[in-house]
């Protein structure tokens, strides 16, 4: 579990890198290529595409990686385990090898509840305020005051 848990991280690691990366170019290309209107909507200040383009991929890299790197462990240690328990007693095995499909449906019932969950928490706390994200709303103000701070230095 040790050789397998540093491979699995120093790959992850290089592949949520080269995913935030690209997810990152194709955002950004998609952005320059907006038309200048698309850019007067409150949603869409600089501040808040820049944290978008910060924090938001950084999650997504989070998710991904974390996600598959529990799974592919989860899956490891049952098979290594089936394996243990036939190669030191084989009735162990048979009640192993019977309650493993209980333990995956369970956990992919277990992931799926704590999803929805978190996802119905998320849209139901940001639709009761009626508002954007605080974070996305103090970026795009700081934003707006660097950006009209530096036109009136220009002018001055």
């Amino acid at each position: 579990m040790a050789i397998f848990g540093y491979v699995n991280k120093i790959s992850y690691a290089f592949l949520g890198e080269n995913l935030t990366y690209t997810i990152r170019n194709k955002l950004f290309e998609g952005i320059l290529h907006k038309h200048l209107g698309w850019f007067d909507n409150k949603e869409r200040a600089p501040g808040i595409l820049s944290n978008v383009l910060s924090e938001d991929i950084t999650l997504l890299n989070g998710l991904t990686t974390e996600t598959i790197a529990n799974i592919l462990e989860a899956s490891l240690c049952l098979i290594v385990g089936c394996i243990l328990a036939f190669f030191f007693t084989w009735r162990m095995a048979l009640v192993t090898l019977a309650s493993c499909p209980f333990v995956i449906v369970g956990g992919i019932v277990m992931s799926k509840l704590q999803w929805k969950r978190n996802t119905a928490a998320r849209s139901a706390g940001l639709k009761e305020k009626g508002e954007q994200d605080p974070y996305q709303k103090a970026n795009a103000l700081l934003s707006d005051m660097i950006i009209n701070y530096r036109t009136v230095i220009s002018f001055g």
